[in-house]
């Protein structure tokens, strides 16, 4: 192959490789998020795979007895990212969230620096005390009489998986088109009867 020849297939290589790449889409700089995902917003659970719910046996009426929690302080605190990526030479505006039906959180909102795409870490509490508590009472087994130490269950220790709705809505600067993704949640729970 002559010389001429060798620079010409390079060339036509050298192209066809510019053309993939910009078919793909070219990724951005910040952690991960590229600006060809589709233009949806980004989420990932960063902690609270696990939790742990110690209860205790509690009156529930006239010879009628349940689980109930050792202490309504524990929200289990769950860190979370989001990200979102605008179209070149658009910046992020805001980024926010609902956790279940609750009401608008916010994540980000605009900076006085331009970012083509971000990524917050968020900490969440999605479970209620009234959540954890249904979930010992799905796991235990339901209320029982004869006496508050008749349990109704042998054992003192169960799991179950607990999973909560996170809607990421996200927002450009100049592309005021609000973009929107349902995610999930997630922990597996065990649950300890103390008594």
């Amino acid at each position: 192959m002559s010389r001429v020849s060798m620079l010409a297939a390079a060339a036509a290589l050298a192209l066809a490789v510019s053309t993939v790449q910009a078919l793909a889409g070219s990724p951005s700089a910040v952690d991960g998020i590229a600006s060809d995902t589709g233009g949806l917003p980004t989420f990932s659970q960063v902690n609270g795979y696990k939790s742990k719910v110690a209860v205790k046996h509690v009156s529930c009426g006239k010879d009628c007895w349940n689980h109930g929690l050792v202490s309504k302080q524990g929200n289990l605190n769950l860190k979370a990212k989001m990200g979102f990526a605008c179209p070149p030479r658009d910046t992020i505006y805001r980024i926010y969230y609902t956790v279940g039906d609750s009401d608008i959180l916010w994540a980000y909102k605009f900076a006085a620096f331009a970012e083509q795409s971000k990524v917050v870490e968020v900490t969440l509490q999605p479970w209620t005390p009234a959540m954890f508590e249904g979930a010992a009472i799905s796991a235990l087994g339901p209320s029982w009489s004869g006496g508050e130490d008749n349990h109704h269950n042998r054992s003192n220790t169960a799991t179950i998986t607990m999973h909560q709705d996170v809607e990421v809505f996200a927002n450009c600067q100049e592309d005021q088109t609000t973009r929107h993704k349902s995610f999930k949640v997630n922990t597996k729970a065990t649950i300890v009867d103390l008594e």
